[in-house]
């Protein structure tokens, strides 16, 4: 793996973001030896060491059911707003090969980012609760519905 990049709407390199903005996960890597369908793998894990999910490429991957070319490879995920919660979290890349999962590379705690709430608007699940949020690693928008 070459590297690892958090990226804003704007694609600036960020270390903090608010729990309203959608966040950009960048990973680069090359490979040398025409073989393997390579995959990224990216583990989140909240300040806590909880592993909250893993996002793979594997389904979006263009070399789904065939070998990546010799070269450099770029492959980002798209984190939507309002998952996070307040604090710190890290992120783990694993670079596998695809379909017999074999580790080509693995970073413990490649990238840190940290996560704020400026309660600006009501956009986030926050939306008008005023007091502290519970102490949760994730803060998801989830609909409700069927009110009688």
């Amino acid at each position: 793996m070459r590297s690892i990049r958090i990226l804003d709407h704007k694609e600036q390199v960020r270390a903090s973001f608010d729990v309203k903005e959608n966040i950009v996960i960048e990973v680069e890597y090359d490979v040398d030896v025409e073989k393997h369908n390579i995959c990224a793998h990216l583990y989140f894990y909240h300040e806590s060491g909880l592993c909250l999910f893993c996002a793979m490429d594997h389904k979006y991957t263009p070399y789904l059911n065939a070998v990546n070319p010799k070269g450099r490879h770029k492959a980002r995920c798209n984190v939507p707003k309002n998952i996070f919660s307040e604090g710190l979290y890290n992120i783990e890349p694993v670079i596998v090969t695809f379909p017999t999962s074999r580790m080509v590379s693995y970073y413990k705690s490649a990238v840190i980012f940290q996560m704020t709430d400026d309660m600006s608007d009501e956009d986030g699940v926050r939306y008008r609760y005023e007091r502290e949020w519970p102490s949760v690693a994730m803060r998801m928008d989830i609909e409700w519905s069927d009110f009688t």
